[in-house]
Order: structure tokens, then sequence, then C-alpha cells
């Protein structure tokens, strides 16, 4: 009898902890409580519209990922999602554009949803959008059995944990909707806000309702403290390494930049560290168990951002101390918000130096993040920055515009001043006009590129081809072959040549001619299949056995090297031994990117 009661027992023993240990199935059917344990949540029960029915909400927690599934009665025309709050921020707005608001004041920071017809994207919030859309998630993650009209099924998903920040907690929902835009929520687990027409466009589905506190299987990734950091109070970094691939580093380092720009908070600039450098730069403090910090006192500051500027994100990824090993977010990196206060931005000028020709209006237009007590438009003196004259002034308002005309052709500064209480925003831009342009050909004995003179080593001609009008070619064919495609460019208006032979300062002596070489925008007058533009300037004045470094400066702000010059300056030649080449020329602040390296 006991050896029979004992044996029982253990039958009974394995019986039940097996399947509470075992790893839900992928495949679009339910494993069961044993497996799943109960729903975190569980619905009316009572179908929503187009008796779609949310019923019960499963999730469980395990090694690397977190799954979820739901129990539902759909049509496979509709579509499914779940969402996941877990951190500071996120979207108030379905990522599919569904006629759906998530009204809880803890908005949503990732989404797993699909169709019901073997189809399923994960979305990120990075702080003004959702990232994701478009990539569809493999078919291992996902999977349901919803075939037909009004029937039973099950829907689930498995989300890595370090995708999601491996978060302790998170609030969640699961809904039902449908393939239009103009659909509203049809049913959501917990219970919520349901459609009552098809077209909810006008009257958006609320959801606000999340299950919370749902353990999620560790501490997060990532911790930023405080959650919203101002751009010039101090904040810290917390890495969790123990899901990751540095997960048991002696050393990890923060690798991080920063977003100045509104329009784009995800941007990669003013980058703090070196890659593959175990040089201390951005080298994060273990506090143990797999777990590294790192103090910014002030973003502004650690990141060398100009005080002119705005921060309004923090992008990030963490690596080992030689490179080979990182944790990227899946390579998004990580995004956390930053709060840059009261802030203005330049609308127009769009570019700075801002090129005009004299006698022609342009309006200079700037906008606040919130409603300004006063604005005033100065100009400054380009060498000593102080006011020289006060333009115009403006009392409480989000928005100042102005319309400018200069007639001359000095380089003019300008400070744009916004108040906001005890505080001051303020930015700068140039703008420099110019004289008419001047159309002439270009010598026929010069190329492309740099052409030197013979037997006058203090002059070069310069020739700089920006076409209008491109081409393509197959392979290496070409003229008089037939082109496979052509593209029509827009025209530049202005070209100046800039370097240390001018102390990078564009200036009429420096703007360069325009050769249209024959065509007038339809015809090819000199029938030579070469459609402009030509600019080109001949330099004089130049000092024998001297190099300069040199660039284009057009319209738009864009700088560039010479595209047939035989050497090039580069930020990277301060690297270069003097040994292997010795007398390089040091690469100039002003320089944008590569430049051109002119050698008389």
């Amino acid at each position: 009898m006991n050896k029979i009661f004992n044996w029982g027992s253990i039958v009974f023993v394995l019986f039940f902890l097996t399947p509470m240990f075992a790893q839900p199935v992928i495949d679009g059917t339910f494993d069961g409580e044993t497996v799943w344990g109960p729903p975190v949540s569980t619905a009316d029960l009572s179908p929503g519209w187009a008796n779609a029915n949310a019923k019960k909400f499963y999730v469980l927690e395990m090694g690397a990922y977190v799954y979820m599934g739901a129990e539902i009665t759909a049509s496979s025309w509709m579509n499914w999602a779940f969402t996941i709050h877990s951190k500071a921020g996120g979207g108030d707005y379905d990522s599919w554009s569904r006629s759906i608001d998530y009204t809880n004041t803890n908005k949503i920071d990732f989404i797993v949803r699909g169709h019901f017809n073997g189809y399923a994207e994960f979305h990120t919030w990075n702080g003004s959008s959702w990232a994701g859309l478009g990539s569809a998630l493999a078919s291992t993650e996902y999977a349901e059995n919803i075939t037909g009209s009004d029937q039973n099924g099950w829907v689930e998903v498995r989300i890595l944990k370090s995708a999601i920040m491996s978060p302790a907690l998170a609030d969640l929902q699961f809904y039902i909707t449908g393939d239009q835009n103009a659909h509203g929520s049809f049913d959501a687990v917990p219970n919520d806000d349901n459609s009552t027409s098809w077209n909810q466009s006008s009257n958006r589905s609320p959801l606000d309702n999340h299950v919370t506190n749902i353990n999620m299987g560790g501490g997060p990734v990532v911790l930023v403290t405080p959650s919203l950091p101002a751009e010039t109070s101090p904040f810290v970094v917390t890495f969790n390494a123990s899901l990751t691939a540095l997960a048991g580093s002696t050393k990890v380092y923060l690798h991080a930049g920063v977003s100045t720009d509104p329009e784009n908070v995800l941007a990669f600039s003013h980058v703090v560290g070196n890659w593959g450098q175990d040089d201390g730069i951005g080298e994060m403090t273990s506090i143990g168990a797999n777990q590294w910090q790192i103090t910014i006192p002030n973003a502004m500051t650690y990141f060398g951002v100009n005080n002119l500027d705005d921060l309004f994100g923090l992008n990030f990824l963490f690596r080992s101390a030689d490179g080979s090993l990182k944790e990227d977010n899946n390579g998004s990196n990580y995004f956390n918000a930053i709060n840059p206060g009261n802030y203005i931005k330049i609308l127009s000028p769009e570019y700075s130096p801002f090129m005009t020709e004299t006698g022609v209006g342009f309006d200079a237009t700037i906008a606040a993040s919130s409603n300004a007590d006063s604005w005033m438009l100065e100009e400054l003196d380009p060498m000593s920055q102080l006011p020289i004259d006060t333009i115009t002034t403006l009392i409480s308002n989000d928005t100042f515009d102005w319309e400018m005309t200069l007639t001359n052709t000095t380089l003019h500064l300008y400070r744009i001043s916004a108040v906001f209480g005890p505080d001051t925003r303020i930015k700068k831009f140039e703008v420099l006009a110019h004289n008419a342009v001047i159309e002439e050909e270009r010598p026929s004995w010069v190329n492309p590129g740099i052409n030197y003179h013979v037997g006058d080593s203090t002059k070069a001609t310069l020739v700089l081809h920006a076409p209008v009008f491109t081409r393509f070619y197959k392979g290496n064919s070409g003229p008089p072959a037939v082109p496979s495609g052509t593209n029509p460019t827009e025209a530049k208006s202005i070209v100046y040549v800039v370097g240390d032979f001018n102390n990078w300062t564009p200036s009429e002596s420096f703007k360069m001619k325009r050769d249209r070489d024959g065509w007038d925008g339809t015809n090819d007058a000199d029938n030579d299949g070469d459609r402009g533009d030509y600019w080109w300037i001949e330099l004089s004045g130049l000092e024998t056995d001297t190099s300069y470094v040199f660039q284009y400066l057009m319209d738009g702000g864009v700088q560039v090297a010479d595209p047939y010059a035989h050497q090039i300056s580069d930020a990277d030649d301060a690297l270069i031994s003097p040994f292997i080449f010795p007398d390089l020329p040091n690469y100039p602040s002003q320089a944008v990117d590569r430049a051109s390296v002119l050698k008389d």
C-alpha cells in the first residue's frame, strides 16, 4: 500500500509540475491554463461591434521572452493588437491609424499587432511616432487560428524582454479592430469602449482600461532617472546587462548622442564615446549584479552643445570596452526624451548663411513651443557679436514673422530673442546677399576640377559641374548610347568657393561664374549632349609651394569638396603620421565633412 501510494504521489507531482514549467508553443492553439496560468484579465464575455469578443487575456514570462495570448471570437478580416505600457512617455494613437486613441495617462510604449491572415508587426514609440511600421514580424513570434466569420479562437505572441527594455512590471491591454482606418475598437480585454458604427473617425474609440502591474520578468534594461530630465540638470542612466550580450562584462561604456531637432528626436549627433576604445569616455560604474550606472551632470556640457541649441532626445547604446559586444535595443538604439523647456525654432530662413539676391525680399519666421511674452530681432556685428541695430519687437505671440530685404553684399548676422517669464531663448542666423550671377563661358582649356596655370604658379581655375539634367547608362556604356533613364536636377542659383585662401568667408570676390554650356532648359545649343551648369572661378595671388584646403558653398547651405580633387582633407588626417605623409595640411574647423586640397 505504501509503495503504491508513494508511486502515485510521485506521478501526481510530475504531472502537476511539468505543464506549469512548459513553454507555450506558438502555433495558434491555446495550450491551456496548466501552461499559461490563469488569465490576468477576463472581460464581460459579451460581444462588441461586429460580434467581436475579446474574452480572456493571458500573460506568461519565461526565460528571455514574454508570452501574451487572448481567447477571442473574431472574423478573419479583423485586426488584433496587444499594447504595452512600461515606461514614461508613449504614444496616444493607434499605430495603424485606426480611429482609436490611447487616453490613459500612461501611454503605450510597444504594440504587437496583426491581421487574422498570417501577418504581424512589432511597433515601438520613438518619442514622436511609431517605429516598425511595415516590418513584418517573423512567423515564429505569433500565431492565431481565425479563418472564418464569428469564429471562436486564440491569438498568441511572444516578444523578447530586451525588445521592450525588460521591464519588471507593465500595464497591458488586448483589443480587436477592423481593417479600415475608420474602424474603432470592436472589443477589448480588459473591458473598454466599443465601436457603435462602422465609421468612428469623428468619434474615435478611447481606450484607457489597462490590466496593471503585470509581472514581465525583470528589471528594465535601461532606467533614466528622472525619467524626463531637463537639459541642464543631472540625471542617471542605469543599465541592467543581465539579459543582454554584455552580461558578465568587466567594463561597460555608454555610447550616446543627442537630438537638437524637435522634428527628428532620434538624431544621433554630438556623440560622446570612441567606439572600441577603452579610454574612459562614457565608462559606466558597476553597482553589482550586472547593473551599471553613469551620471550625466549637465547634458548641454557633457555633449558639447552650443547654448543656442535645445535638446529633445537622448539616443544611446552600450558596448564592451573593445566594442566587440553591444546592446542597442535590437538595432534601434535606446531613446529617452529630454525636456528642453520653452524653445524656439527658426522656420525661415531654412539654412544659414541664407543666400539671396540683393533687393529680393525674404521672411524671417520663428515659432515658439508656447506663447512668448515678447520677441526682439536684432542685427549683430559679425566680428564682435555685439548688437548694432534693433530691427523690430513683438509682444505676446507664439510666432514671429518679419519680411526682410538686403541691399548690399555684406554678411549680415541676426539674433532673435524670445522671453518666457524669467527665461530668454535665443537663436542666430546669417544672411548673405549677392549681386546677379555673371554668366560667362569657361576657358576652353579647363576641365572639371582644379586646373593649374602652366607657367604661373600663383593662379588656378576651379570648375564645378552642377548638372541640371542627369542621364543614366547601364554598365560601362555612355554617349552616344541611349540612356536607360534621366532625371532633371534643380539648378543652383549661387556658388562660392571658400577656403584657406579667403579665411573661409564667402564674398563677391569669390563668387563663381556660371556657364550654362548651351543649355537653356529645353535645347542644347552646342549639341554636345552636355546640359550645364558649370561654375568656375580663376584664383590668383596663390603662394608657391603652399597647400590650400577649400570647398564649394552653394545655396541650400550645401558645402562640398571638389569631386575631381587629387587630394582630400579629412578630420581623420590627424591620425596620419608625418612619416607616412609629411606636410599634410591641417583640417580646418570651418570645413563640412571632406574638403579638397589645392596644392600649388
